[in-house]
């Protein structure tokens, strides 16, 4: 241990009596009365906070433990499972053919989409045509139907 560590470790045992508010040479009877007594306010549940109550465990776990041993290691996490992709063999044979039900609808739907644009592509031709042939030049952008029919 370092001289560093000592002084860390001193640090931190003093702040254990100021939280506990218990003198350093307090018997663990008189430690224990007081992180009850504290526990009472500084309690969540009992409208205190909960890094005060966790500051309160820590000061009581750390002036109760035994000096010749070692202070307790955090517990390693257990590795996370690793995340898998949708499995397509996990997926039913209903919830597939539904999926392709929706799909041939969807494309369906794109090939009248592009029907429609292809006739009203034509109307638009034609319209343009007879409009050239009644001697207009360039066509007016807003012209009404109805002004292209007087023209006829």
């Amino acid at each position: 241990m370092t001289s560093g560590d000592s002084e860390s470790h001193r640090m931190q045992s003093d702040m254990w009596w100021e939280v506990l508010e218990v003198p350093k040479d307090a018997t663990p009877e008189q430690v224990r009365a007081a992180y009850k007594a504290k526990s009472r306010v500084c309690h969540p549940d009992k409208g205190g906070t909960a890094d005060d109550f966790t500051r309160l465990q820590n000061a009581y776990e750390g002036a109760t433990r035994d000096p010749a041993e070692p202070a307790p290691q955090a517990a390693p996490r257990p590795p996370q499972p690793a995340m898998k992709a949708p499995s397509v063999a996990r997926r039913t044979t209903a919830e597939l053919a539904r999926k392709a039900t929706v799909l041939n609808r969807l494309e369906n739907e794109i090939q009248s989409l592009k029907r429609k644009r292809a006739a009203l592509d034509v109307q638009l031709d034609n319209a343009y045509e007879r409009y050239k042939t009644m001697g207009g030049g360039c066509p007016p952008i807003y012209a009404s139907p109805a002004a292209l029919a007087d023209n006829e």
